[in-house]
């Protein structure tokens, strides 16, 4: 796999670290970093992004992000995959403002968007 993966997980999660532990068998150990705040995004993100770099945020508050939404200019390169806590109107329109490439529920189980992220990373190595 070629892509860059950075997970952003801000609260702690079952879910999450599942996630974490599935994407350290296929993503080389180089390749996958991990971060709990929005801080330690931007600052990795100014490294990280290119067209084979891949942004996780799983199971955000609202006030993360509304803070990563004031950081949009640094996502529009790279693919963004977002993981949300729930449907609410206010945080659907928050993470439809960061053109992410997929969104899924953090109830809805990690296979879905593990399988998106394994077809990325094929697409990756095709290109």
């Amino acid at each position: 796999m070629a892509l860059d993966v950075l997970v952003l997980m801000t609260r702690p999660d079952p879910g999450g670290d599942e996630l974490m532990k599935e994407l350290s068998s296929f993503v080389p150990k180089g390749s996958l970093e991990a971060v709990n705040d929005v801080a330690a995004l931007t600052e990795h993100i100014r490294k990280l992004r290119g067209p084979d770099s891949l942004a996780i945020i799983y199971n955000p508050a609202n006030n993360d992000l509304r803070k990563i939404v004031a950081l949009r200019d640094r996502f529009l390169e790279g693919r963004t995959l977002l993981i949300l806590p729930d449907q609410e109107e206010e945080t659907v329109a928050l993470a439809h403002s960061l053109l992410p490439a997929f969104i899924t529920y953090v109830g809805d189980g990690n296979a879905r968007v593990l399988s998106v992220i394994k077809k990325l990373g094929g697409a990756s190595r095709e290109a």
